[in-house]
């Protein structure tokens, strides 16, 4: 993992059970971070650069990094956890987050 990745995480990481906000969102509310690595823009999703740097993990491009607490901006590393698009979707039927139609 980069450096400037490991720093910038490690200024908004706390030792807590509460959610753990990073500031800079995208459209959809994850946190982002936009660093440059040798010299070209990369954009990094916080919460998969949080799991991965607590967890010695490497994600691939299929890993879905998932919020137990359902707060897209949260990095904590307590409250995530690695699935697949099929966990994920089970994850959000189980908790009632699916879109509704009118019936």
């Amino acid at each position: 993992m980069n450096n400037k990745i490991i720093t910038k995480l490690r200024e908004y990481l706390l030792d807590t059970n509460e959610c753990i906000n990073y500031p800079i969102l995208n459209k959809e509310g994850y946190g982002i971070y936009q660093p440059r690595i040798n010299g070209v823009k990369t954009h990094k999703l916080m919460h998969r650069e949080s799991y991965t740097y607590h967890n010695n993990d490497i994600l691939t491009s299929d890993d879905i990094i998932c919020h137990r607490c359902d707060n897209p901006a949260c990095i904590n590393p307590k409250h995530l956890f690695k699935g697949t698009h099929n966990d994920n979707v089970q994850d959000r039927v189980i908790k009632n987050r699916c879109a509704k139609g009118n019936s």
